[in-house]
Order: C-alpha cells, then sequence, then structure tokens
C-alpha cells in the first residue's frame, strides 16, 4: 500500500529539527474530497490533531491513529496541516465540524544538498 500520512494541527519548526540545512517548503491548500482521497492511499494515517471533533469527522472517511506527543518529521512521511477555519469562541471548545470547517494544506518538502 502507500506512505505513511501524518496530520498536524500547524507547522512548527522543531519538527524539522533533523533536517535545517537545505530544505525547501511548499504548502498547497487541498479540498477535503482531494484529501480524503489520498488519505485513503496511504498504508497509515497518524493525527497528531488533538482537537477530537476533527478527528471523529476524519475517522468518518479513513482509518485513522490518533497520536499523542510532538511530532518530529521523517522523510518518507507525507505531511497535512488540518486546521478549522476559525477559531472556536472558547479556546480548546469541541465544537461540531464539518468537512468545509476544516483548512487542509499538504506540504511538501524538496530536500536539498
Amino acid at each position: 500500500m502507500g506512505d505513511v500520512c501524518i496530520l498536524i494541527p500547524s507547522l512548527a519548526l522543531s519538527m524539522l529539527r533533523k533536517f535545517t540545512v537545505g530544505a525547501e517548503l511548499f504548502v498547497r491548500f487541498v479540498g477535503f474530497e482531494e484529501f480524503v482521497r489520498e488519505l485513503r492511499a496511504c498504508s497509515r494515517v497518524v493525527s497528531y490533531v488533538r482537537h477530537k471533533p476533527t478527528n471523529d469527522l476524519l475517522a468518518q472517511h479513513v482509518a485513522l491513529e490518533v497520536a499523542t506527543g510532538e511530532y518530529t518529521l521523517e522523510e518518507d512521511h507525507k505531511i497535512y496541516i488540518v486546521a478549522l477555519k476559525f477559531r472556536t469562541p472558547v479556546s480548546g471548545q469541541d465544537v461540531q465540524v464539518k468537512p468545509e470547517d476544516l483548512l487542509v494544506a499538504k506540504l511538501t518538502i524538496t530536500w536539498g544538498a
């Protein structure tokens, strides 16, 4: 089957600590349907997103492992940044999430010399 796909809530430079020289990052927004289609081609989907309603929505479409801790980039992973379009009225509040509530960006990394 396909690659390991990783879902993160934001891009922290500390994730890239093993690859600080010569890497270029490209971020491209993708729609929900394309996102789900790409995830279905993955051998594993691991979510570091801590927002339970977001994970619940995604689990309706793909087999999802929810991870704890901090993610560190591995060169062979496919990375997607998944976040709500708007902040919740109360920080950390669990709100109902629909596909149209999500912003999804695919992170592509070009490894330089």
